[in-house]
């Protein structure tokens, strides 16, 4: 399926003013107007804004009560469990925590719950382990929101508990002394879209502030926390949040301090994944460093991802990061297994039930690959996708939205026939009896209909129209000031002029490499997954390519290639 290209409207009044004002290129600014950015203040925020510039912490819900408790727990060694999520998000937010509170000399233990037995968020099964250790008090980290249940039994034990996530939340609270959420219905807070790891670091940006208004530092050296960066960068990156406003300042600092250095774990893995640059950016953490992180929550125990960012032996931190990077080779050959027998099932289904979403189950599945998978029928059928792995006569799915969809209205449209289920717009998890997968199946399609009428639309949202022969050096190095680039500030897509494509090859098994002729120069460029193009490819006909203009390092050369998007015919 070809997308539909939508091309942002051009301003170039508005475009000649902001350039002049702020020393861009009329292409930059035309950027800057595509992104919402054409206040002043707001202009120089995005390019210019320090830490000094965050928003209040102390205006996150409920956060004041959840500083007395901590400082109370700390002063009085109160023992301490930090409850995270098996993801980045989850990991870097527990292990930013935990750094903090043990520095603070604080009596702090971590718990990660095993993802094929206990499943996503907080369990009773957890809960009754926790409490036999002798816990007091008990933090979420991204996760607890919906946890009312669980909650509630902690409080009958005399366990207090503060949550902190970014979980949609209902109106509803669960029995907790501190529910920091920003998307809370309550929340004040300036920034809704703050992951896990940006609210840990909110929090200890308060806490520290707290501990010093009660003479804590008077005896003993204030922490700095700005070493944390890197951890807030990474689970940040990974979970996919917009990298606008704090986020994007977040990671823009975060990088600083990851491409700097220092600490052990980090440097393990970037050692074991082969990262051969020097600057790291917001692709290596995705497609990099992420994954073996996450390939110890999906395969083995989440605990080692948070032991690795922690840990300051080197030696330890290289064994954590070998057995990742063999975790993460072991992911991807269970993934293509589970791809294959789920696009095998998909083929099976009559039109009717995959016409607006995929619905595929098995018991032989993992349940940490479901999410992967998921993403991989999206980009194949084009179609919001759900992947569950039964056990028995119960299920954990994992879904994946496609364009336009929220995926979360969907699943709340079907919650009659699932047992929970939670997440975000783009992304959700749910668990399922084995007896009603096939209704889902069918309510799923009736939800979509309902809430998308016309179905979802793949679209390509395009920047600007730009010849390629307009692209130089300066061009790029200007665009690179948009960076870090992700979800919310997406790095700029381009459309050709009318184009030819000369001398293509396939590269890696499913990427098309070819040079892209303008009228005046010529690029070599790269499209990732784009290997069916030479198919059709004629050195006769005209074509128009999406792109995006990077520097390419190979050798310690630097050279500008294309990377495409999408390639038509004229």
């Amino acid at each position: 399926m070809k997308s539909l290209w939508v091309i942002q409207p051009a301003q170039p009044e508005l475009a000649q003013t902001l350039s002049e004002e702020h020393n861009v290129s009329p292409i930059v600014a035309q950027l800057l107007i595509n992104r919402g950015l054409t206040d002043p203040d707001t202009i120089r925020h995005f390019f210019h804004s320090r830490l000094s510039d965050l928003p209040d912490p102390l205006t996150l819900p409920d956060i004041a009560a959840a500083i007395e408790v901590l400082a109370d727990a700390i002063a009085t060694q109160k023992k301490i469990v930090l409850f995270g999520d098996y993801d980045v998000d989850g990991m870097t937010g527990t292990a930013i925590l935990y750094l903090f509170l043990q520095q603070a000399g604080a009596t702090v233990s971590f718990y990660i719950p095993d993802r094929q037995n206990e499943g996503y968020g907080l369990s009773l099964e957890a809960l009754e382990k926790i409490h036999q250790q002798g816990c007091d008090l008990l933090v979420t980290i991204d996760n607890g929101t919906s946890a009312f249940e669980e909650l509630a039994w902690a409080a009958q034990h005399d366990i207090q508990s503060i949550v902190i996530d970014h979980h949609e939340s209902p109106t509803e609270r669960p029995a907790c002394v501190a529910l920091v959420n920003p998307k809370h219905p309550a929340s004040r807070y300036p920034d809704k879209t703050l992951c896990s790891a940006g609210l840990a670091f909110n929090l200890v940006i308060a806490l520290r502030a707290h501990l010093r208004g009660k003479g804590f530092y008077k005896n003993r050296t204030e922490p700095d926390l700005r070493p944390l960066l890197d951890l807030v960068c990474l689970g940040t990156t990974a979970d996919l949040v917009p990298l606008q406003g704090q986020n994007r300042l977040l990671v823009r600092t975060g990088l600083q301090r990851l491409n700097q250095g220092g600490r052990p774990g980090l440097a393990a893995l970037k050692e074991v994944s082969g990262i051969t640059s020097q600057r790291i950016g917001t692709y290596e953490i995705g497609f990099m460093l992420a994954p073996r992180l996450n390939a110890a929550g999906r395969l083995a125990d989440a605990k080692l991802g948070v032991q690795l960012l922690t840990t300051e032996d080197r030696r330890q931190a290289l064994k954590i990061a070998t057995e990742l990077n063999r975790l993460n080779q072991e992911r991807r050959v269970i993934e293509q297994q589970m791809l294959t027998e789920a696009v095998a099932q998909t083929e099976r289904f009559s039109p009717a039930e995959m016409e607006r979403a995929i619905v595929v189950a098995s018991s032989e599945w993992h349940p940490g690959v479901m999410g992967i998978v998921a993403s991989r029928l999206v980009r194949k059928y084009h179609r919001p996708a759900c992947v569950i792995a039964l056990q028995g006569e119960k299920g954990m799915g994992s879904a994946r939205s496609f364009a336009n969809l929220n995926l979360y209205e969907a699943l709340t449209a079907c919650s009659s026939h699932l047992l929970r289920f939670g997440g975000h717009q783009a992304a959700a998890g749910f668990s399922i009896t084995k007896d009603q997968v096939s209704l889902f199946r069918q309510a799923l399609q009736e939800a979509i209909t309902t809430i998308l009428p016309e179905g979802p639309q793949a679209t390509l949202q395009i920047d600007q129209q730009l010849a390629c022969d307009k692209i130089s050096p300066t061009t790029v190095n200007e665009l690179e000031r948009l960076a870090p680039f992700g979800m919310g500030n997406p790095e700029p897509l381009f459309a050709s002029d009318t184009i030819q494509l000369r001398a293509p090859s396939i590269v890696g098994e499913r990427h098309l490499k070819v040079t892209v002729a303008g009228r005046k120069q010529e690029w070599p460029a790269i499209g990732f997954g784009l290997a069916p193009f030479l198919k059709t490819w004629n050195s006769n006909t005209a074509y128009q390519v999406a792109y995006r203009p990077q520097w390419n390092e190979f050798r310690g050369e630097r050279s500008i290639q294309l990377v495409l998007e999408e390639i038509l015919e004229v």
